[in-house]
């Protein structure tokens, strides 16, 4: 708000084209760009429209943000008309996150050896990611993921009065279905991984329960814990089906990779019986989880303030089962 005068403004105010090229005039040929959750609402005047037409004459911008922040950029109309030109599936993230989410050679040699192991000609591939907030089991969240695979028929239904055929668990055969839980809890894993090892199944496929890591807790800025986590997100990737977290970018990122629009749980860690355990998002990829409300754009018209956003752009969205702004998915 410093190069933009009027930052900090109670009212909007409109610049004219003279004043708007005189203020070209005084722009730096840097600029940093800090957009944190939640510390400065103000910094969303990034997104505002004659905000961005004044950093056309900064040669080079500098982006830093711990949010997923690009649903703003379809504000913004120059943008909006590129991102609608380069992507007219509205498949940005995916395109933009295999290019630079690429894991080291190292990391690669790891996914494709697990790929080789649990997944390599498994024809169907489910999916389930269950964030452990606070590093601690929640029961609840175990019934609600077997819940949420019943109502979508994702899984066969388990038999729970017919004991698992002793020689149907001793004969090595591939999975018909390869089910990946991803948790820093292992307990979400091994609760799905008991009802299909003990119980026999509606349709009689053989289920195989797995995971590829159990950290116990988030280790923020630990390298090794990061790295698990890139191989979890690219394993989880490879589903076909996938059922994420609310407020989680960590499954979000791993549908946006993949290229679906994933199941999300409905109430996650509530499991309310009346209501549905998971349902279809509507975005492809994170959503702008705290995004710009009532947000006034100060060099702007009153018009052209970001007051609802989702009614500003067809192609941004309030994501479905999940906090935020997305990028609604053409089908």
């Amino acid at each position: 708000s410093a190069f933009c005068p009027g930052g900090h403004s109670s009212s909007p105010v409109s610049v004219s084209e003279p004043e708007l090229s005189a203020l070209r005039a005084l722009a730096p040929k840097h600029l940093q760009v800090y957009i944190v959750c939640c510390d400065h609402a103000r910094d969303h005047q990034f997104f505002c429209p004659t905000a961005q037409r004044l950093f056309t004459a900064v040669n080079w911008i500098f982006y830093h943000s711990h949010e997923y922040t690009l649903p703003a950029l379809y504000f913004v109309p120059e943008f909006r008309e590129k991102l609608n030109a380069w992507f007219p599936a509205h498949d940005v993230f995916m395109h933009a996150s295999r290019y630079l989410l690429n894991p080291s050679d190292r990391l690669w040699a790891t996914i494709t050896r697990i790929y080789k192991a649990e997944l390599d000609g498994v024809p169907r591939r489910i999916g389930f990611q269950a964030r452990s907030w606070k590093g601690d089991y929640n029961p609840t969240i175990s019934d609600q993921i077997l819940r949420c695979a019943m109502e979508q028929k994702l899984l066969p239904k388990p038999l729970r009065d017919q004991p698992k055929n002793p020689e149907d668990a001793s004969t090595p055969r591939r999975p018909d279905i390869s089910v990946l839980v991803t948790s820093l809890r292992a307990e979400y894993r091994d609760n799905l991984h008991a009802e299909y090892a003990n119980h026999a199944n509606a349709d009689g496929s053989h289920v195989a329960v797995w995971t590829a890591s159990n950290e116990g807790w988030q280790k923020t800025g630990d390298t090794g814990h990061d790295e698990t986590a890139i191989v979890d997100i690219w394993l989880l990737s490879f589903m076909q089906e996938l059922v994420t977290t609310p407020f989680s970018t960590f499954g979000s990122t791993a549908s946006g990779i993949a290229g679906i629009v994933p199941l999300l749980f409905n109430w996650y860690g509530d499991n309310r019986l009346g209501e549905i355990a998971c349902g279809r998002t509507n975005a492809g990829g994170p959503c702008f989880i705290v995004y710009p409300k009532n947000q006034p754009c100060d060099l702007d018209q009153a018009r052209a303030s970001i007051f609802d956003p989702a009614s500003k752009v067809p192609e941004v969205k309030f994501c479905a089962f999940n906090p935020g702004l997305g990028i609604e998915v053409k089908t």
